[in-house]
C-alpha cells in the first residue's frame, strides 16, 4: 500500500514496530487505528493484522505514552482486550477466540474487585481519622 501523507508514513512506522506483549499493545492498536482512519485507510485493512501486540513498542512508535495508549483501549468498546501471560499483550477481538475472551473478562472482574476493596480501605481509613463521608 502506497501512502502520501504525514499519518499515514507514522501508520507505516507503527505497523512495522508492535510493542512486546503487556506492554502497551492496545494503545499501539488504537493508535493504529486512529492513524489509519488519519490517513483514509479502510478500517477493515486497519483491523487485518492478527495477533497479540506488545503495547509499549506501539506507543513509542506512535509517539503517545502507554497511559494514552491503555486510555483508548479502554474507551475501545470491548474491541480490543488484553492477555496478561507470556507473548500476550493487546489484541483485536475479531482476531481472538473464546478462551482468550474469556480470561481478559475474568483479569478484569477481579481487577474491579481489587478496586473495590481498596475504596473500602481508603473510605475506612478516613473515618477512622475521624474524616466524615
Amino acid at each position: 500500500m502506497k501512502l502520501e501523507n504525514g499519518a499515514a508514513r507514522k501508520l507505516e512506522d507503527a505497523l512495522r514496530c508492535w510493542p512486546h506483549a503487556g506492554s502497551g499493545v492496545h494503545s499501539h492498536l488504537m493508535a493504529a487505528a486512529n492513524l489509519a482512519a488519519i490517513a483514509g485507510i479502510p478500517a477493515a485493512e486497519a483491523e487485518a493484522r492478527p495477533g497479540w501486540h506488545d503495547a509499549n513498542r506501539a506507543a513509542a512508535a506512535l509517539l503517545i505514552t502507554d497511559r494514552e495508549g491503555r486510555n483508548q483501549a479502554e474507551h475501545s468498546g470491548g474491541k480490543i482486550i488484553f492477555g496478561s501471560g507470556r507473548g500476550q499483550g493487546w489484541k483485536h477481538i475479531k482476531h481472538a477466540d473464546a478462551w482468550e475472551v474469556r480470561q481478559c473478562a475474568a483479569e478484569l472482574r477481579q481487577r474491579a474487585a481489587s478496586h473495590f476493596r481498596r475504596a473500602d480501605e481508603v473510605e475506612n481509613a478516613w473515618r477512622e481519622s475521624g474524616g466524615v463521608l
